[in-house]
């Protein structure tokens, strides 16, 4: 078992996990929802069709044993000219986690912040959130059950948007349309998914090293 917490980019989710559960258990949801996201991407883009991509998801989810406890979607109105995707996220992320996994998320932000722009943890992060001037992103955190709670935060901007997107400011003024945020809680039935975890890990293939990166231990993989 982890004696420690533990975070890793996962294509385009930023995902955190508390100490108590089991590294087997923390493998287990990185490659599962690795592969939903790359089964959306191969039917929908992210960047320009998000809703339709978000039902492939999540219906791929429902396919590897995970179970929707709570799913909800909104547009977010700014109430300042400027805002973060780090304070739009841990709002978003506190009305389904709780005070300990929101610091957890907020440390794993810092440790994101701090890489280099060439780091290949923020290379990857960037290739999965960001397109021209879109930005689609997911953040995640997962407590000693396996479940789950994540945030998706999908909008437009004329503003250039940096490699690192927790380290930028976006301008209000310059948005394109509406912010949309997915808020989902999920749990991995780690009993059923015992038996597709093989079939998983060999669909993933070199991805599984590629894709999925640890925000400690210099960046390798799981």
């Amino acid at each position: 078992m982890n004696v420690e917490n533990a975070a890793y980019v996962d294509a385009g989710n930023l995902a955190s996990f508390v100490s108590a559960l089991p590294a087997l258990h923390q493998s287990d949801i990185l490659d599962s929802t690795l592969l939903a996201q790359l089964a959306a991407d191969k039917k929908y883009s992210r960047f320009d069709e998000t809703g339709r991509w978000q039902e492939v998801y999540t219906s791929t989810l429902g396919q590897l044993y995970w179970y929707i406890t709570s799913f909800s979607h909104r547009q977010h109105v700014p109430t300042e000219a400027m805002f973060s995707l780090e304070d739009l996220v841990l709002d978003s992320l506190r009305k389904i986690a709780t005070v300990a996994e929101l610091s957890l998320v907020k440390e794993t932000i810092g440790r994101f912040k701090a890489l280099s722009d060439d780091d290949k943890r923020v290379l990857v992060y960037a290739e999965f959130t960001h397109s021209g001037r879109v930005v689609d992103l997911q953040v995640s955190v997962a407590d000693r059950s396996s479940r789950q709670g994540s945030v998706s935060i999908v909008f437009e901007t004329d503003q250039e948007i940096m490699r690192n997107l927790f380290e930028e400011k976006f301008c209000v003024a310059e948005l394109v349309g509406e912010i949309r945020i997915w808020s989902m809680i999920v749990t991995l039935n780690e009993e059923s998914y015992e038996k597709i975890r093989q079939n998983v890990i060999d669909k993933l293939g070199s991805k599984r090293d590629s894709l999925i990166l640890s925000l400690y231990n210099n960046g390798d993989a799981q």
